[in-house]
């Protein structure tokens, strides 16, 4: 090594200290530019902590967006749809599967799995009523049934179930006629009445059933044209001047058995010679009856 002399120390001193400073101030000048700009932006950014500070980041006050908004999802949405709805179609209950299930557990199974097809319940219900003490059994699975698919309420062969239903064991009597004065609509309140008037329903169901249709909470489900047959059938003969103009509107067949005797002119008074219905307007209740059937051949 040289040797430095005692005069030479302190020139060397001041060289070192002037490159120490132009290190220092070289430095910034030598940085990427992008990452200068970064650091500038993080720094400015809060709950963003500083990498050189060494502090550690918090939790930004702002909501952070980490979806899409609705607009940007409606596609997904829409396609996954499409797929739902063609897996809904894919695993729809085939008839042969349905055609394999005979017995009440075996439905009732697939009534778990297909809780939405109208086919298994109107099945499962058929097959309960086939037991000797499946008749309450039938009538619960037909209530789920019309509660949960209207298109059932037209199937004949349910509403002869629960008519048949109506003239069973007194248990299964009610609740048939239950189902049909408040879980059946208009339909159940067709049955009731139908009830009333055949011939083969033994007297105190017909009673029971005639006392639903005069009930009001009862009768705010009829359809028009049987809300006229009964506003016929519960008033008097000079009472039906409104039910005999309604008729004309919105009557059916079930209406004519109270509006054609009106057009007999005897049949009361001595010898059964005097007119009986003298206080009707004859000309209304023709008119009625021809509007009648002239719907009734459409």
């Amino acid at each position: 090594m040289p040797h430095v002399s005692t005069e030479q120390l302190p020139l060397l001193a001041g060289i070192g200290l002037a490159a120490a400073v132009l290190l220092v101030i070289s430095l910034p000048l030598l940085r990427d530019p992008a990452s200068i700009a970064a650091l500038e932006q993080a720094a400015s950014t809060p709950g963003v902590a500083n990498p050189q500070a060494g502090g550690s980041a918090e939790p930004s006050s702002s909501p952070k967006r980490d979806a899409p908004d609705e607009k940007e999802r409606a596609p997904a949405i829409t396609k996954d749809r499409d797929i739902d709805e063609s897996v809904l179609v894919r695993d729809r209950l085939s008839a042969e599967d349905l055609a394999a299930a005979t017995t009440v557990e075996q439905l009732k199974k697939l009534a778990r799995e297909h809780p939405s097809d109208e086919r298994v319940f109107g099945k499962l219900a058929r097959t309960q009523a086939a037991l000797p003490d499946g008749g309450l059994a039938a009538l619960a699975t037909l209530k789920t049934l019309f509660a949960g698919s209207s298109k059932s309420l037209e199937d004949k062969e349910l509403q002869a179930m629960v008519t048949r239903a109506a003239n069973g064991p007194p248990a299964v009597q009610a609740e048939a006629l239950a189902l049909m004065s408040s879980g059946m609509g208009s339909v159940g309140l067709d049955l009731l009445y139908e009830l009333t008037i055949a011939p083969s329903v033994a007297k105190p169901v017909k009673q029971k059933a005639l006392d639903l249709t005069k009930r009001e909470d009862v009768r705010k489900l009829a359809s028009p044209a049987l809300l006229v047959a009964l506003e016929l059938r519960d008033h008097p003969a000079c009472a039906r001047g409104a039910a005999i103009e309604q008729a004309e509107k919105s009557g059916d067949k079930r209406s004519l058995a109270y509006l054609s005797p009106l057009l007999s002119t005897k049949g009361c008074g001595l010898f059964g010679m005097a007119d009986c219905y003298a206080c009707v307007d004859r000309a209304v209740v023709n008119r009625a009856i021809q509007a009648i059937n002239g719907r009734s051949t459409k």
